[in-house]
């Protein structure tokens, strides 16, 4: 690494690089999507966190814990779902202020399937062409540069 304002060659190809793969990927994982489930990858993310703790969810914190999408995007994605039927709204019995989120039993169903359907499709285009030494080197390079973001 230089401390030049300027990309050396090798800074500018992990940037760019980074980023170009990113959004080839992301988009042929979201075309998957739609394909199978006629859902964007953001629905997917809701979807996939409530599948994998089974239990109802504040509103407000599974909003904060979603990657792709905004906290006023992502109630927006919810009350689609809920609309569908795959998620149902419901109150804290400890709070009732505190609005909570879950899968209905057929968006359970439903959620699985996207699941299974999201992790092929991660398999595919991300996962597929790396080895365990390039999946270990990842890890370590994504610990590194989450270390120095912590505030």
């Amino acid at each position: 690494m230089t401390g030049s304002a300027v990309f050396s060659p090798a800074e500018e190809t992990a940037w760019f690089g980074l980023l170009q793969t990113h959004a080839r990927v992301t988009a042929r994982i979201e075309a998957d999507l739609l394909a199978s489930h006629q859902l964007p990858y953001s629905a997917v993310e809701v979807l996939c966190h409530l599948w994998a703790t089974r239990e109802p969810q504040p509103v407000r914190v599974l909003a904060g814990q979603l990657i792709t999408i905004s906290p006023t995007r992502a109630s927006r994605v919810m009350q689609d779902l809920v609309d569908a039927g795959h998620l149902q709204r419901g109150a804290d019995q400890d709070d009732g202020r505190i609005s909570l989120i879950s899968l209905t039993p057929n968006g359970l169903e439903f959620a699985d399937a996207v699941t299974r359907t999201f992790q092929a499709a991660v398999r595919k285009h991300f996962l597929g062409p790396l080895d365990t030494d390039d999946l270990a080197a990842m890890a370590r390079i994504w610990s590194k540069i989450d270390a120095t973001q912590r505030d």
